[in-house]
């Protein structure tokens, strides 16, 4: 299921490359979103270890910034104790993690309940699969961090 969400995200890479090569941090990303068609394709893991390796870490890196910069705001908010928290920030540390853990998900728990976001169930079992190009898209993920941000 690598669509939760059944939209796709179209990066236009040139102006923010722009700024970066002019030594400027961008300040927006020129993005168009889609419904999801049957020409959409998930790159096959060939591509994932060679050409889409800076893309996986650019975007990986980026949700664990967006994660650990509110993670104090959540557990103020909701709690330590991340069994009593609204799916969607369930799934952020979820996601988060398998992000730090190489892309793969890494539940060490295996007594934890299944946390379920947009139709997308994850727990123990599903340890070592593949997330970005895998569970999700990366408008899935951009779609999860919107989630997350409405909570808090």
């Amino acid at each position: 299921m690598p669509n939760v969400t059944n939209q796709q995200i179209r990066f236009f890479p040139h102006d923010t490359f722009a700024e970066l090569w002019a030594r400027r941090w961008p300040t927006e990303f020129e993005v168009e979103w889609q419904p999801l068609d049957n020409k959409c394709t998930v790159p096959d893991p060939i591509r994932l270890s060679g050409e889409l390796t800076y893309t996986l870490e650019l975007f990986s890196g980026s949700f664990i910034l967006f994660y650990d910069g509110i993670e104090s705001e959540i557990r103020a908010k909701y709690s330590d104790n991340s069994s009593t928290w609204p799916s969607e920030l369930t799934m952020g540390r979820i996601i988060r993690n398998a992000f730090a853990h190489g892309n793969t998900f890494e539940i060490r728990n295996p007594s934890v309940p299944k946390t379920v976001w947009r139709g997308l169930a994850v727990d123990a079992s599903n340890n070592g699969q593949r997330v970005l190009f895998g569970a999700l898209g990366i408008a899935d993920a951009i779609i999860l961090m919107e989630d997350i941000d409405k909570l808090l």
